[in-house]
Formats: C-alpha cells, sequence, structure tokens
C-alpha cells in the first residue's frame, strides 16, 4: 500500500488527503499514518513551498492567511521506489 502511495505522489497531481484516502480506499488517518512512516524511512520530505511565497506555491489558491497547508514531496529515493514496480 506504501508503494501505492509513492506512485500517487509520484505522479505530480495534486491530492488533498481525502482524495489520496478515496483512492486508496482507506481511512483519511490511515493516510496520516502512511505519509508519516514515508517521511521516517526517507521517501518524503515535507515540501518547502510556503517558504518561498505563496505567489510561487501550487497551493496558494486553497491556502489563505490563517491556514497554511501542508504539502510533501519525494525525495530522490522516493522517487527511484515509486519507478520500481
Amino acid at each position: 500500500m506504501l508503494h501505492y502511495l509513492l506512485n500517487l505522489m509520484a505522479t505530480g497531481s495534486l491530492y488533498t488527503q481525502q482524495e489520496l484516502a478515496e483512492t486508496l480506499a482507506v481511512d483519511s488517518d490511515l493516510i496520516v499514518q502512511m505519509i508519516n512512516q514515508l517521511v521516517k524511512l526517507g521517501y518524503l520530505r515535507e515540501s518547502e513551498d510556503c517558504a518561498t511565497g505563496c505567489e510561487s506555491c501550487a497551493l496558494h489558491i486553497q491556502c489563505g492567511p490563517r491556514q497554511q497547508l501542508r504539502s510533501w514531496t519525494l525525495t530522490d529515493k522516493g522517487l527511484r521506489a515509486a519507478r520500481d514496480v
């Protein structure tokens, strides 16, 4: 299941936690646990887009002054794993 999540994230598409849960047919709490596990294993890292300013962030339309969205990107290790089928 972790590999399938990596493959989804490797497409470059943006997914909400709920969309990932629906796509994988699991509870959204499990998605959080899976993402945390992939971070611990070095396959994902939290994106630093918000540190560079809203204009350059792909999620700036959804984000507001009171809300900061979290996003993750695949590390090199994650990209290699997503390519391995």
